[in-house]
């Protein structure tokens, strides 16, 4: 009898080993990128709606973007301690988070595959 209880006990939790945050429910792709030398200062829309003037990475990315054109990366990157004066080559792991409902995301580093001493170039100039 103990050993049909304690199955039945196992059989019932199962269930909610799936409810937790399960990264594979969530996980949408690794992609490689370039980070600028340099920040940039871009106008971007706060978490209101406002138009506000923010500094910004600037990257380059193959799989979302024309390679040619560097753009704004608004939000940090998870693990990424950027330091200026640096370009670099990285792998980025994207997730949708499932605690924002319009669909919001992040993105969370991968690794570094090269960390360059240089000036970026073809950067856009600063807004004002």
């Amino acid at each position: 009898m103990k050993k049909l209880l304690y199955l039945l006990l196992i059989m019932l939790m199962l269930p909610l080993g799936g409810c937790g945050d399960d990264e594979k429910e969530n996980y949408g792709g690794t992609y490689r990128m370039i980070v600028a030398s340099e920040k940039r200062i871009v106008p971007v829309y706060d978490n209101v709606g406002n138009l506000v003037l923010k500094s910004c990475c600037m990257i380059k990315s193959k799989e979302y973007f024309n390679y040619d054109n560097w753009y704004p990366l608004t939000e940090a990157i998870i693990g990424f301690d950027y330091e200026e004066g640096y370009e670099y080559v990285i792998e980025v792991n994207w997730y949708a988070d499932k605690e924002v409902m319009d669909g919001g995301s992040y993105t969370e580093l991968s690794k570094i595959i090269a960390k360059t001493k240089k000036t970026s170039t073809g950067l856009p100039e600063n807004e004002k």
